[in-house]
């Protein structure tokens, strides 16, 4: 969106444009579980929910640059890459 659409439409506008946009992904994507074995995987129920809702968000915002084609590949990088972009890694997404 370029900077004169985003001064047109105003923050509110854009701010509830947002928030539809995130309660939907939500509705969509979120995934509940119960009774994780804490003895197996070390961590509680509440901490493995909230790791996987991390993951969802990442997810969300690596797709989300790629307008639903893909996971661009600057999604894919982080300290461990020290900020490198792999240019011959593809990766996508589908919906089921």
């Amino acid at each position: 969106m370029d900077i004169d659409r985003v001064v047109d439409k105003g923050f509110q506008q854009l701010l509830g444009t947002q928030v539809q946009y995130l309660d939907d992904f939500w509705r969509r994507s979120d995934v509940s579980i119960s009774d994780v074995r804490e003895d197996r995987v070390q961590r509680t129920t509440v901490e493995t929910q909230q790791a996987i809702r991390f993951n969802l968000f990442h997810i969300l915002q690596a797709s989300a640059r790629a307008e639903e084609s893909g996971v661009p590949a600057k999604g894919l990088t982080g300290q461990a890459y020290e900020g490198i972009i792999f240019g011959t890694q593809r990766s996508t997404c589908s919906r089921s």
